[in-house]
């Protein structure tokens, strides 16, 4: 029983360094050009920065091509216009590419080969598109930061904790993290935190 729960850990401990490896993990959100979609991307980004995993890219989803023309549709399109401005200013800078609404449902190599074009064009979809800073250290005067990228959250919804073992726990709503210290502020106490362009500054001493 111990050899198997000792296994899991093994594996899930290679997984999260696989998942968290920038040169050769990321995640791509989809988003349709919907406002309760919107939100909803908003929050996930948030989380997986929360978990330190690296999104390189946002596909606006689903949108209306110009290739319809039919008068029905210009609500729609017009809405749509709106709604893909929110994603640009939501999650800037991370590129944002457009998947168009299909003929047909995406379904077999065939239609998912024409999504691929239509939204990659010619560029490769294997890469890293973008590749922001995860946490990051500094020290001025004798003071240490650990810088955490959380985007999209308000000043109100975050809380630390420090818990056992070196760790330090960041809570964002219902959702948590458990942050393995480095050496260097393994046996520092917090001093302070503040949250500023979208970045978690904690102060250690």
């Amino acid at each position: 029983m111990f050899d198997a729960v000792e296994s899991l850990v093994r594996d899930l401990s290679a997984l999260e360094k696989l998942l968290t490896d920038r040169d050769i993990s990321s995640v791509r959100l989809v988003v349709n050009p919907e406002k309760m979609v919107i939100k909803e991307a908003q929050r996930a980004f948030t989380y997986l920065n929360l978990y330190n995993l690296p999104v390189d890219a946002v596909i606006s989803n689903r949108y209306l091509p110009d290739a319809i023309q039919d008068a029905y549709f210009d609500k729609w399109k017009e809405r749509q216009k709106q709604y893909r401005q929110m994603i640009h200013n939501a999650f800037s800078p991370l590129p944002i590419f457009k998947a168009p609404l299909m003929e047909e449902e995406v379904v077999g190599v065939a239609m998912l080969t024409k999504l691929g074009d239509a939204i990659y064009d010619e560029k490769d979809p294997t890469t890293i598109f973008y590749r922001g800073k995860a946490q990051h250290i500094t020290k001025e005067d004798g003071t240490y930061i650990l810088q955490l990228p959380l985007p999209l959250v308000q000043k109100g919804e975050i809380h630390l904790h420090r818990g056992a073992f070196d760790e330090l726990i960041v809570r964002i709503g219902g959702w948590k993290r458990h942050i393995s210290l480095p050496a260097v502020l393994a046996g520092k106490e917090v001093a302070g935190a503040r949250y500023r362009e979208e970045r978690l500054e904690i102060k250690f001493r």
